[in-house]
């Protein structure tokens, strides 16, 4: 009898995004024209009165280069990938500070009871900046 599919608990989202901040390479070597990549994320939740609070993070060139960040929601087994965002304002090429705006929806879903199940709901207004290295 074949199984369905698994869900993923939030503790275990949440432990396997640990082991690969840990496991990530510094910021120098992913990216090694940037001096400083910046993320802003604000949080509109649907489901609730008051959204979780907002989120600034700061990295140079020494930090893990790791731009995954876990739902606020704790009943969630979702998170928010910006890695991509970043890849594309650091690129090759990159002179003066650039930046970009993003709307992201958490594709997790919310444990509602001991067995239900839902959609998140929630949505992140991200901000991300790079700063490239002076020139020399």
């Amino acid at each position: 009898m074949a199984r369905g599919p698994r869900t993923v608990s939030p503790t275990d989202s949440r432990e396997r995004l640990r082991q690969d901040f840990t496991r990530s390479a510094p910021l120098r070597q992913i990216h090694p024209n940037l001096a400083e990549v910046r993320v802003e994320i604000e949080f509109q939740d649907e489901a609730a009165e008051q959204a979780p609070s907002a989120q600034a993070f700061s990295y140079f060139p020494a930090a893990r280069g790791f731009f995954r960040y876990a739902c606020p929601c704790h009943s969630c087994s979702g998170h928010f990938d910006l890695s991509a965002h970043v890849a594309e304002l650091a690129g090759t090429n990159m002179k003066k500070p650039r930046s970009r705006s993003v709307n992201v929806a958490c594709a997790g879903e919310r444990a509602r009871g001991t067995q239900l199940r839902e959609a998140c709901g929630i949505t992140a207004h991200v901000r991300v900046s790079a700063i490239p290295q002076p020139a020399e």
